[in-house]
Order: structure tokens, then C-alpha cells, then sequence
């Protein structure tokens, strides 16, 4: 059986990544900010912020990334958002 392959390339999401960048760098100049990333299983949520990471500490830009949990587990932190 073959594992789950990732592509080293980065296709497509340049507009998102644009302002996720936008963000990262805001918060370097002292504006912090939160920013939630949802949608369907399989978007590319996951790979999105696994770039954004590269670039922000590629940069030496701060940056951190939380797994969030589904929509309407009342356990979940942001559940009444």
C-alpha cells in the first residue's frame, strides 16, 4: 500500500497565502492578529499553513498555527463563535 504523497510544489491558494502573509507580517510590526482557516476536508487547510510557516520563518517572521476541532463540539475553545 502507498502512503500519502504531498507535492513539494505549491499549487494554487497564492491569493490566501497573499493574505495570511499580509497578516504574519502586521504582526511583525506589533498588530497581532487571529486568523481561522476553514473548509471542507481536503482543501488544502493543512497545506496552506504548513506554507505559510515555511515563508514566516524562512522571513524570521513570528507565526504560530492551532488544529482547531469540528463545528458544534461544545469542547471546542471557539465553539460560540
Amino acid at each position: 500500500m502507498i502512503g500519502r504523497v504531498a507535492s513539494p510544489l505549491f499549487v494554487g491558494r497564492r491569493e490566501e497565502l497573499a493574505v495570511l502573509e499580509g497578516a504574519v507580517d502586521s504582526a511583525a510590526g506589533g498588530n497581532g492578529a487571529v486568523v481561522m482557516i476553514g473548509g471542507e476536508a481536503g482543501m488544502g487547510k493543512s497545506r496552506l499553513v504548513a506554507q505559510l510557516g515555511g515563508l514566516a520563518s524562512a522571513a524570521a517572521r513570528p507565526w504560530c498555527s492551532a488544529n482547531a476541532c469540528r463545528s458544534g463540539m461544545a469542547s471546542c475553545p471557539t465553539h460560540r463563535l
